[in-house]
């Protein structure tokens, strides 16, 4: 249908769109996508975008320019001429327009309008309607009109079905004057069936932190006694900064969102992303989030705050807590070594370690140096099942000593 009507359409690939879903509320998710880089089209090129706002194969709108030269006779006086449109096809779907002549013109929606069934808040002739060809910009024969002329950043107010369910949408649209340029931004629909969404509205929250960590590995009696480490967000695209926040257990119940937005700059560590997993030491005065120094004897749990980068998301995050980690006096592997006991029974590993008073780190790992198993030792017997029969390393350390044994599990 699309090179029926255009002759000409360049089909823009979307290799580079990153598609964003977030929860403003339990009933409501809004599904955004970013077309990065900004698609960017010419009327004499017949440029042209499908837009696939649910990414089901399915095109649901297409963007296109137009461009004709002629020479007419208007009053008697022959001379050239040439007519630029910009336009949008609705398919089977539906676009917040005008009818005028017999034409059906987009209305050029401004941010936070509000896009639903209640079309008071846009012109007296607002409607919903499907077609082909409606107009957004155009100039012809010295005449121009369409809503998107010399608009920038102006949303196109779209719902399409799912099923049978209607869902509202925006697509970001910027035209310049003469309607020989326009560009495509980005596009976003609400995901709940008939459920309004503002103009221009993503409110993305921004990808939590994982597999929060505390290591006891030193005896300075202060923060850089603490080893953090945990899985970095999944799109870490989104974030401007970790914020790794040490909380005391007894108090870490009541930490929430709220409570993490209000913490004091001295009282957390910053991380910025990489792309990696992170690991890091704290420093020597770091704080808990109450602004007491971080010391031996006192529990804590951690919690990594992933703040929003304010353009692909703007609504932070709280990680899960860790376990509780309790910074003590090591006492060292080396010295009672002798004391510990690993060995194999009934399919798992068995390790005793009553002469340590120090959280110490166990891993198993295989013939490979595949590592199967991780575990903080916090009790005086610990046992680790394993599914396959095979020799096993078992490594365990406090972050200066190191003790490795080789146990056959059966």
């Amino acid at each position: 249908m699309k090179k029926e009507i255009l002759k000409k359409l360049e089909n823009y690939s979307l290799v580079a769109v990153g598609v964003i879903a977030f929860a403003a509320n339990a009933d409501a998710q809004i599904v955004y996508t970013d077309i990065d880089p900004d698609f960017t089209g010419t009327s004499e090129n017949w440029d042209g975008i499908d837009i696939d706002m649910d990414n089901d194969g399915q095109v649901d709108f297409v963007f296109y320019a137009s461009y004709f030269s002629s020479t007419t006779s208007n009053t008697n006086t022959p001379h050239s001429y040439s007519s630029r449109y910009l336009k949008v096809n609705a398919n089977a779907n539906e676009v917040v327009n005008e009818k005028f002549g017999g034409h059906l013109f987009p209305d050029a929606i401004s941010a936070n309008g509000n896009i639903n069934d209640n079309l008071s808040a846009f012109s007296a002739d607002a409607a919903w309607q499907t077609g082909m060809n409606q107009t957004m910009a155009y100039t012809f024969d010295g005449f121009s009109g369409g809503d998107f002329r010399c608009e920038t950043d102006k949303y196109v107010g779209v719902r399409f079905k799912i099923g049978t369910d209607w869902h509202y949408g925006w697509i970001r649209v910027t035209v310049d004057c003469d309607a020989s340029e326009f560009i495509v931004k980005d596009y976003a629909y609400e995901s709940t069936p008939n459920t309004p969404i503002l103009a221009g509205e993503i409110d993305a929250t921004a990808s939590p932190a994982t597999n929060i960590l505390g290591e006891d590995i030193a005896n300075n009696n202060n923060g850089s006694d603490l080893r953090v480490t945990f899985t970095k967000a999944v799109d870490e695209t989104t974030l401007s900064e970790y914020r790794i926040m040490v909380v005391k257990a007894s108090e870490a119940d009541g930490f929430n969102l709220t409570a993490a937005n209000g913490v004091s700059t001295e009282n957390y560590t910053t991380y910025t992303p990489d792309g990696n997993d992170i690991t890091l030491v704290l420093g020597e005065t770091a704080n808990d989030i109450g602004g007491d120094a971080i010391i031996e004897d006192v529990e804590y749990k951690i919690f990594v705050f992933s703040v929003a980068d304010g353009s692909n998301a703007v609504a932070s995050i709280l990680s899960e807590a860790s376990a509780g980690i309790t910074l003590q006096t090591i006492t060292s592997i080396s010295d009672i070594e002798n004391q510990i006991s690993i060995y194999s029974a009934e399919g798992k590993i068995i390790i005793e370690n009553n002469n340590i008073t120090k959280n110490c780190r166990a891993e198993i790992i295989d013939l490979n140096g595949v590592i199967v198993n991780k575990i903080i030792l916090t009790d005086n017997k610990t046992s680790i099942e394993l599914n396959r029969t095979k020799i096993y390393i078992v490594r365990i350390f406090d972050g200066k000593n190191i003790l490795t044994k080789k146990v056959y599990v059966k």
